[in-house]
Formats: structure tokens, sequence, C-alpha cells
């Protein structure tokens, strides 16, 4: 039966005539000849007629396939491609419905192709607009970001109808080589202010190595030190890792003036502390007698902290060191050539914070400690002393970031919060030193140890 229906239909719509297929002429497209009867006629009809039902199938699952599609714009070749390829068609059937749905499904194609162009050309006014208001913006930073964002979107955006797209195209096209030309000068501009700014640090540099010449006053030192100190915090700001370079050199040379200082003012006191000696001896007075006392006071307790590092027991030796330290801040001033003892006993207590802090830690860490060997005691209070290195490395370093922060802002270094940072990180710094001295000793300790070890033969 279905071998009939296609034999049917191929003598409808095709003609043998001297051993060759004929496809029949429709519409505006003539007669065709499509092939040759190879074996008989019937099987050569029944062959082409067949092959109809392939071209019905391309047709079908090309609107099966543009209906799903998100982006049926790519359509529209494959359309005008399958209506050309028709009416040459080697095959038996009837086109015109094919070449009608074709006509139908281009139609509608090039309507919805027409309404994305238009709401395309919408899109694309509006970045055009965007960018144009952002003519006279000087944050190069953001608007550069925001350029390559719009370039994006304006290559995804697909095209506009033509008619609008040479004068759209020449307006993004002119705005864009405005901000590129505006960037251009920009840089130029910020290349000679880091130039000029850098040459002012560099001055400021130099001023203050001039101050460790011979011969200058240590008061006309440290008053043109502070002075420098507030021009360089109104030069402005260069690239960081030049301004960086420039200020470790500019603390370097400041502290090594404030160690000069230093210096002369010791020198000084020791002269007057000899001349004290051999000139005749004078009665004290009622201050000197107190600051005796205070003297005697704080000498008491840095013994007192002495013993207590040196028994090496740090179980509740913090409370200790506390009422201690609180204590040495309730004695008052002591004779100005004995105040060495307060750093001698900030060292102390710093030592027995630090070792009563690991052994805290070591006891969270491992309950039972006492059990390790000399050996593995040590190792583990190696081991725990670098995190705590490590941990206090890394907030010194934060807390000196918020600080050259502030130093680039501008902001007043001597009010109270910014003033207790600084200390805070001094303080820090100080610590560590001790924590890195310990840590020392420690692998010190170890060596020691395994040195001891017996030798294996």
């Amino acid at each position: 039966m279905e071998t009939n229906l296609w034999l049917e239909i191929a003598h409808r719509y095709g003609t043998l005539r001297n051993g060759k297929v004929y496809r029949n002429n429709f519409s505006t497209h003539a007669e065709l000849e499509i092939g040759v009867v190879k074996e008989t006629e019937e099987a050569a009809l029944l062959y082409f007629s067949k092959r109809f039902g392939m071209y019905v199938q391309k047709v079908q699952e090309l609107e099966t396939d543009m209906a799903a599609a998100e982006n049926k714009g790519s359509y529209l070749n494959k359309i005008l491609h399958l209506k050309e390829l028709l009416p040459t068609a080697n095959a038996l059937g009837d086109f015109m419905p094919l070449l009608n749905n074709l006509d139908t499904l281009e139609a509608s194609l090039r309507t919805s192709i027409s309404d994305n162009r238009k709401r395309n050309l919408e899109h694309k006014i509006g970045m055009v607009d965007e960018m144009e208001s952002m003519v006279d913006d000087t944050d190069f930073k953001a608007l550069s970001e925001r350029l390559r964002e719009l370039r994006l979107n304006w290559i995804k955006t697909g095209p506009v109808p033509p008619d609008d797209t040479y004068e759209l195209v020449a307006r993004y096209e002119k705005i864009n080589a405005h901000f590129y030309e505006q960037r251009r000068q920009y840089i130029e501009t910020r290349a000679i202010q880091i130039e000029e700014r850098t040459a002012v640090y560099n001055g400021i540099i130099s001023r203050q190595a001039e101050l460790k010449a011979p011969g200058i006053h240590p008061g006309h030192i440290m008053k043109t030190i502070n002075t420098l100190t507030q021009d360089w915090k109104t030069v402005g700001n260069i690239p960081k890792e030049q301004y960086e370079e420039l200020k470790a050199l500019f603390k370097d040379e400041k502290r090594e003036l404030i160690r000069q200082v230093k210096r002369v003012f010791r020198d000084k006191l020791k002269a007057a502390e000899k001349l004290g000696e051999n000139a005749s001896p004078r009665q004290l007075s009622a201050e000197e007698i107190d600051q005796l006392k205070n003297y005697n006071l704080k000498k008491a307790l840095l013994d007192e902290a002495k013993g207590v590092l040196d028994k090496a027991d740090f179980r509740g030796a913090y409370p200790k060191v506390k009422e201690m330290q609180a204590a040495w801040h309730n004695i008052g001033p002591i004779p100005k050539t004995k105040i060495f003892i307060n750093k001698d006993f900030l060292y102390i207590c710093d030592r027995i914070s630090e070792f009563s802090f690991l052994n805290k830690m070591l006891y969270q860490a491992n309950p039972y400690y006492f059990r390790l060997v000399p050996k593995e005691l040590a190792q583990a209070k190696i081991n725990i002393m670098r995190d705590i290195i490590r941990k206090e490395e890394n907030d010194i370093e934060l807390f000196t970031e918020q600080i050259r922060d502030k130093e680039r802002k501008g902001a007043d270094m001597y009010a109270l919060e910014n003033k207790a940072l600084v200390g805070r990180v001094n303080s820090q710094g100080r610590r560590l030193s001790v924590k890195k001295e310990i840590l020392e000793e420690l692998r010190a300790e170890l060596t020691e140890f395994t040195d001891q070890a017996p030798s294996v033969n």
C-alpha cells in the first residue's frame, strides 16, 4: 500500500521520457531533469518519490530546532539555503507547501530580527549616553573599569538596524577616543607629579642627613627632625613601592640622628656625674632622698622579679608579675642616673610573661607534657613558640600597615587613638624580640640534648 502511494505521488509530480526522470514544472519553476532509469521505470519513480520525504524531514527539523532555539537569527541562512535548494532537488513531490512553510518561517524570523535590532539599538544608545555622561569624570581607575564593562556589553549586544549603525558607531568610537586621550594626558601629568614629589622626598632626606654634621646643637637637631617629619606628611602620594623605599631611608636616618642626640646627652650626664664625684660632698635635698628611697624600692622589686625568673617555675607567675608591675608604677620618681633600672625590670617581666604564656599554650596542646623526655619537651616548646611568633609578626604587620595608611592620608599621629596604635606596635615589637630570644635558647637546648644522645653503631 505504501509503495502504491509513493508511485502515485511520483506520477503526479514527475514524468518518464527517453529513459530519464523529470520533475514537473510548478509555480515559476520549469520542468527539471532529476535522474535516469537504471533498472525499471517503477523503481526509478519510487526512488525519487521517497527522496522527497527526506526534504520534508529537513524542513520539519528546521522548524522544530528554530522553535526551541534562543538565538533564532542564526537560522535565517539555513532557511534561505533550503528555499534555494528545493526547486532544484532531485526528488518527486509537492514542493509548494514546503516552500510556503519556509516563506512563513522567514517572514517570522525577519520580524523577530528587526525587533531584536531595535532593542539592541536602545541598549547601545543607553551605553553611549552613559559614556558621554562620564566625559568629565577624573577617577580614571573606576572609569577604566566601567568602560571595560561597557565595551564587553557592546560586543555581546547584537547588531542594530543598518540605517542607525553608522551614526551610533561614530558616537561610540568618538567617546572612546576621547577617554583614551584623557587617560594618556592623565598618565603624563601623573608621571610629572610623581617625579616632582619624589624630588621633594629626596630633598627632605638630604636636609635630614645634613644634621649629622658635627657641632649642631641637639635641641636644633630634634626641632628640625620634627619639622621635616611634618613636611614629609604633606608631600603627597607616589607609587607604594617607591614610597616605602624612601620612607625606610628617611626613618633610618631619623633613628640614627636620635641615637646621636641621646649619645650627646649621655656623655654630658656622665661628665656631670664625674664632676660630682670629684666635688666636695654636699647634703642631699628632701626630693633627692625620696628619689633614692624610690630607687631602693624598685631595686627590691627587680630582685624579686629576677628570683621568679631564675626559679623557672612559671605556674602562677603571670599574676605575680602583674602585681609587681602595679607596685612598680605606684613608686614615685627615681634619680635620673638610675633610670636604667626601668628597662631592666621591663625586660625581666617580659621574659616571665612569655615563659608563662608558653607553658599555658603547652598545657593546652598536651596536658600531659610533663611526661615527655627533655628532648621531646624542648621540641614541643619550639613548635609552639614558632606559632606564637608567626601570629605576633602577622599582628605587627597588620597594625603597621594601618599606621602607614594613616600617615599616607595625613592623619594626626599625635592624636590619642593613633598614639595608642603606635605604642601597641612598639610594645609588640619589644615582646617579639623577647620571644625570638627564648626561641633561640630553646633551640640551643634542643641541640644540647641531641649532642648528648648516644650514638648507634
